[in-house]
């Protein structure tokens, strides 16, 4: 099976090097890399396809969401400083992506960059940052449910259980119109109630 993987990878690399503009050939090879947990290589061709496509958030996003991980790995093996230098390093991507988001005029992409923006903030636990620039986006914007999400989940980590439940039940009502958002809302839930 790990031969058919490196089959796999050996043939998608020589595709994105014959057609580099060849989207879902990348798309495959990175989801191949994170499978096998090649993350050295995968930092390389992400960091390569950023370079290549400066302008392609996606690319910025899958970077960070991959340091982020590895930060992850470090803070479950109690080596929690290896895993804030990679939580560093995911924001830096991540405010890269926003900016370039901004640039480009693309809201919903940038609701997407934000959202994941504000987990890393949550990571690397700055409560106070997210509940601040979670109320000031809800002013601007509020149907955003990712930020009631976002705010939920820093109100639980600061043990505001009650104000984190009545975030949580207004970004049901936001979303109660939408299902497929409201099932979103609902599995973030288990996490912000601490539900098995």
């Amino acid at each position: 099976s790990n031969y058919r993987y490196n089959d796999a990878i050996s043939e998608l690399k020589s595709a994105v090097e014959i057609s580099p503009n060849w989207v879902e050939a990348r798309d495959a090879l990175i989801k191949l890399y994170r499978e096998q947990n090649k993350f050295n290589d995968l930092f390389r061709f992400l960091e390569d396809s950023i370079k290549q496509y400066p302008y392609i958030t996606k690319y910025h996003l899958r970077l960070a969401e991959t340091l982020s991980a590895v930060g992850d790995s470090y803070v479950r093996q109690q080596q929690v400083e290896r895993g804030q230098q990679f939580y560093d390093r995911a924001k830096i991507i991540i405010e890269k992506a926003l900016e370039i988001s901004l640039q480009d005029g693309q809201p919903s992409d940038y609701d997407q960059v934000y959202h994941r923006f504000l987990g890393i903030l949550l990571k690397t636990e700055q409560f106070e940052k997210v509940l601040s620039l979670t109320e000031k986006g809800l002013a601007e914007k509020p149907n955003g449910f990712y930020l009631y999400i976002r705010r939920a989940e820093a109100l639980r980590s600061l043990k505001r259980q009650e104000e984190a439940l009545g975030v949580f039940e207004k970004a049901l009502e936001v979303t109660a119109e939408t299902p497929l958002l409201n099932d979103r809302v609902l599995s973030s839930f288990s996490y912000i109630a601490d539900l098995d």
